[in-house]
């Protein structure tokens, strides 16, 4: 094999993996922020504003890596961090000239997998020498700038792979199945049985409404399994099933259970009568 023909074969191996890889973004919801123990006049790091996490999933194994964290203070200049390393179980990071100090540590501590869960975030003024590793080295609690935790929060932009429309009691109902398997960080009324796949759905008259539908699959591979399609069977308003295709980690296709549209509803909306 000559060296173009290996260097082609090189790029379209990269290119290939570069396709399976997956972004998600987060946020923190019932977020509590609180200041350290070290201060600086006029530099406020108290309340929090906002904090949105990045985290990216490469094939085959898809284990996430925190690739950046931004926290917005009502006053001070926001915080950009990248570069984590993964210690004892936790990401950390240094950020050089942050606000008016030469080098702060970011120790980021995250449910497994970044599922649902509280996520927590500590800052730290470094006391490090020249030769001491920021990433490693014990952190003195008095050094605390501020610290964050809140409920992990799926933010990340919805892409649908499927929609299908029925009619119901003289209304159309459309539902739109999304590409990403969740976890139900909002489990009740309107949520059919937990975790796995999501269905949006409009019913004209009535509003719109989100499923979270059971999926036969363990959390932990929901990023290495592929949506494909809704599918539908039956013939009247009320025997109607509906059913999700998809491919798991290995790439069978498979169907889920089908399940009675007009239980769908009745989960979203409440009672239907015929």
């Amino acid at each position: 094999m000559n060296l173009l023909a290996r260097f082609l074969l090189f790029c379209f191996a990269v290119l290939a993996l570069s396709a399976e890889a997956k972004t998600t973004k987060y946020d923190l919801e019932e977020m509590h922020s609180n200041p350290g123990y070290v201060h600086y006049p006029r530099l406020d790091l108290s309340n929090a504003k906002s904090v949105v996490l990045t985290v990216n999933r490469n094939a085959p194994l898809y284990e996430p890596q925190l690739v950046s964290l931004e926290i917005t203070f009502p006053t001070a200049t926001k915080l950009t961090v990248t570069n984590f390393k993964i210690v004892d179980n936790k990401y950390r990071a240094v950020v050089n000239g942050a606000w008016i100090y030469k080098e702060i540590i970011i120790e980021v501590e995250a449910p497994p997998r970044f599922t649902q869960g509280i996520l927590m975030i500590n800052a730290y003024v470094s006391e490090r020498t020249a030769f001491i590793d920021p990433q490693t080295e014990n952190q003195n609690q008095e050094g605390l700038l501020f610290s964050i935790l809140g409920n992990l929060r799926d933010i990340t932009a919805v892409r649908y792979v499927d929609t299908v429309a029925v009619a119901l009691s003289g209304k159309k109902v459309t539902f739109s199945l999304r590409d990403r398997l969740q976890v139900n960080s909002n489990p009740g009324p309107g949520n059919l049985m937990g975790d796995g796949f999501v269905v949006d759905v409009l019913w004209y008259g009535r509003g719109t409404k989100t499923l979270h539908v059971q999926a036969p699959i363990a959390p932990w591979d929901f990023d290495s399994t592929e949506v494909i399609a809704l599918v539908v069977n039956g013939v009247s308003d009320f025997d109607r099933t509906l059913s999700i295709k998809f491919k798991d980690r290995n790439g069978t296709e498979m169907i889920s259970e089908p399940t009675l549209i007009k239980n769908w509803l009745e989960q979203a909306y409440g009672p239907i009568t015929q």
